[in-house]
């Protein structure tokens, strides 16, 4: 695995570089906070057939392989974890959707160069790569077509703190989001009523993996992550809230 591979995981999950070896095994069935509440943003959009969703960074396919599925839209994922992308597709050929599903490993940074070629973008829990909103969104829209929709799931503080550098307010977010021109169609603001359930979605898998394991230094570093997960969830409900922002790109 490429050394800026290394640093983009340890930094989106949060983890040190000694959890990264029990990525794989750690079988998360839920991968983001917003995944209940996304079917009804999906059926309020009234997706098409054969439209092109881009999904970046797809993890092992829980939110666009369901859209495939029900709406027969055609899906391209990228991750930069092999395990995800081998995870992705078994899912799409358990849900008999393999032919409107591709799974490729590749860093995202590189996919958003594309011009004009998305109907759909899906940006959910994803790293904080770029900045700020205002250049996420100059990046994400390259690729989408003109009147093509971006859905961002995101997290926002609730007043600015050195702990989440990466974060501006909730009025700053939307400032950048719609820099552009680009219209922001709707913003579903959940404040920090979904990291409970987050936070226990992301455990369960830990324990189960903990208690399958023999070395006690394995052990040990299972362990270490559960602590940092009660601390970082104690801290991510005070300062963060989470919304999903829906956004129409306009380019004309």
């Amino acid at each position: 695995m490429k050394k800026q591979h290394v640093s983009d995981i340890k930094k989106i999950m949060s983890i040190k570089g000694e959890m990264i070896k029990f990525l794989p095994k750690i079988k998360h069935k839920i991968m983001n906070p917003f995944f209940k509440e996304l079917p009804q943003i999906f059926e309020d959009l009234k997706l098409e057939k054969d439209q092109l969703v881009l999904d970046i960074p797809c993890g092992r396919g829980g939110v666009s392989i369901p859209l495939a599925k029900k709406y027969k839209v055609k899906v391209i994922g990228y991750d930069i974890l092999i395990d995800y992308i081998k995870s992705a597709r078994a899912f799409a050929q358990e849900n008999k959707v393999s032919d409107l599903c591709a799974f490729e490993i590749k860093d995202i940074r590189s996919v958003v160069k594309e011009r004009n070629i998305y109907d759909v973008l899906l940006w959910i829990a994803a790293p904080t790569i770029w900045k700020s909103a205002k250049e996420t969104i100059h990046n994400l829209r390259k690729c989408v077509k003109n009147q093509g929709i971006v859905i961002i799931g995101d997290a926002y503080v609730y007043k600015p703190t050195n702990k989440y550098p990466d974060y501006k307010t909730l009025e700053e977010t939307n400032r950048g989001h719609s820099f552009y021109g680009d219209t922001i169609i709707e913003i579903k603001d959940y404040k920090n009523k979904l990291w409970k359930e987050d936070y226990i979605n992301t455990k369960k898998p830990v324990y189960a993996l903990l208690n399958k394991i023999k070395n006690l230094r394995d052990k040990n570093i299972l362990q270490r992550y559960l602590k940092h997960l009660d601390k970082e969830e104690k801290t991510d409900t005070k300062h963060l809230g989470l919304a999903i922002w829906i956004i129409r790109v306009n380019k004309s």
